[in-house]
């Protein structure tokens, strides 16, 4: 709770450039970094009710995460305090982080699920979906909120949130639960072909995919929502998002993600589309890549493609020539999205294969270039070489 403010010295930029911390917050990084030893101690904080340090408390508590588990008790009784009820909600949110996955719990969040304050009803159920298929129980209390009509935030940033539909986590959730939701299938499948929200359509679809991985009708509603573009890009996005994560399964959309990769004209879907055909079918990416990384007129969309290309190894050695005329990049909007550095590590997941890149690597190391970046080219170089890395200092001990 101390609010007095103590100097600090930043050195991202040379030379460096004073700034001002409240010394509370740099109490709260250090129990942070303390971690469960700290628990305890939170704990007795949280029993002396001093409104002025709950926030804080709870805020180092959801950061610790798991390894908090023991305040999970203590916290849900800032939940149920009438006295504490302006700190009900980032309670529920920090005992949804902490609390253990027991049967217990697992009962406590299906309760939020009713709860009169959306958010708390939105915490819970996205909550639930990292249960995974251990969230069966929750099922016929999740199909009761794809009724819920209500918006709730949704963070973007640790600055910006924006607003979305409820039912669409609880699609989120459905899917994560996996065929242990199938009796959610029927309701799911009207969601997705008859609900006026894009983005819940597509939600639902992807749900019923996971909970039938056979469903054809789940996989060509993502394919016919990726092709809408009548309707706002964000549930496009969505769709592309939904595809990769179904890797091989999503095959039969193979077709429309590579024309999405070339024709597209929202930056942010052909940005998803070229992780996804990666991800689907990666034997046959390489091709497609290359074309996104020598055409495309976004350089973040060019660099997404530069890191698949990394990601698919020495099957990329095709694209050596066109990644080291990356490293010699100087445009702004490439070097904002860090396209030297994305070129460096592609060439060394490339490995022998990218050898010819080795000069263009080590002018990169002599060069201006910030330090993260020559540590960046001399792994490359080591990758390229088959060096074996070095051993870390741990390794050595006896």
């Amino acid at each position: 709770a101390d609010d007095r403010e103590t100097p600090r010295m930043a050195d991202s930029v040379p030379g460096g450039f004073k700034y001002r911390v409240r010394v509370s917050r740099i109490a709260g990084e250090s129990l942070q970094t303390i971690g469960r030893p700290a628990v305890r101690h939170l704990i007795d904080e949280l029993k002396r009710q001093r409104k002025s340090t709950f926030d804080d408390v709870l805020l180092i508590l959801r950061c610790i995460g798991r390894d908090a588990e023991d305040a999970h008790r203590d916290v849900l009784a800032v939940v149920d305090s009438p006295v504490r009820n302006e700190f009900r909600l980032q309670a529920v949110w920090t005992y949804c982080a902490i609390a253990p996955r027991t049967p217990e719990v697992l009962q406590q969040k299906i309760r939020w699920i009713d709860d009169l304050d959306p958010e708390v009803r939105s915490y819970a159920i996205e909550s639930i979906a990292l249960e995974g298929p251990g969230g069966g129980a929750a099922v016929p209390a999740l199909i009761r909120r794809l009724s819920d009509e209500t918006m709730v935030s949704k963070a973007i940033s640790s600055d910006l949130a924006t607003q979305v539909p409820l039912k669409q986590n609880v699609c989120r959730t459905l899917g994560e639960i996996g065929p242990t939701a199938a009796i959610a299938v029927p309701r799911l499948t009207e969601i997705m072909t008859k609900d006026e929200i894009p983005e819940v359509r597509v939600a639902a679809a992807f749900a019923v995919c996971q909970i039938e991985p056979k469903s054809v009708t789940g996989l060509e509603t993502l394919i016919t929502e990726l092709k809408n573009q009548v309707e706002n890009n964000s549930a496009r996005d969505d769709a592309a998002w939904a595809l990769a994560s179904l890797k091989s399964q999503a095959q039969p959309a193979w077709g429309t993600l590579v024309k999405t990769c070339r024709e597209d004209a929202d930056d942010w879907v052909r940005h998803s589309a070229v992780f996804a055909i990666t991800e689907i079918d990666p034997e046959n990416a390489v091709e497609p890549l290359v074309a996104v990384l020598i055409n495309d007129p976004d350089a973040s969309v060019r660099v997404k493609s530069a890191e698949c290309l990394g990601v698919l190894g020495q099957r990329s050695a095709v694209a050596v020539p066109h990644l080291v005329q990356m490293l010699d990049n100087d445009d702004l909007d490439a070097h904002v999205y860090g396209a030297r550095d994305t070129a460096a590590t592609a060439l060394g997941q490339i490995g022998p294969a990218a050898r010819e890149a080795i000069p263009q690597l080590e002018k990169l190391i002599d060069s201006d270039s910030s330090d993260w970046t020559k540590e960046i080219a001399r792994e490359a170089i080591r990758r390229i070489r088959d060096v074996p890395p070095r051993p870390s200092p741990e390794t050595l001990k006896p």
